[in-house]
């Protein structure tokens, strides 16, 4: 295959019409919450570590300075 390398693919987030309904409404339910609600919130940011090994990329073959056509994204529909 001439001029193709492994890369690793682009991810395009995932977030349908209805998760973005369902998020603006929570949001809005929320803005006007009182100082003393939001001492009582805890806030934690997941993050995942990974110390063997590359888990979760997705290798495409594509040609260089192609990296935003269609096609070589993906839709991460885990998160």
């Amino acid at each position: 295959m001439a001029g193709y390398r492994s890369r690793v693919a682009r991810r395009k987030p995932y977030i349908s019409m209805t998760n973005r309904l369902k998020r603006i409404a929570f949001a809005r339910e929320r803005i006007h919450k009182p100082t003393v609600f939001w001492r009582t919130v805890i806030v934690s940011d997941e993050s995942k570590f990974c110390i063997f090994g590359i888990k979760g990329r997705k290798l495409v073959w594509r040609k260089p300075c192609t990296r935003f056509k269609n096609g070589i994204q993906y839709q991460d529909k885990t998160r």
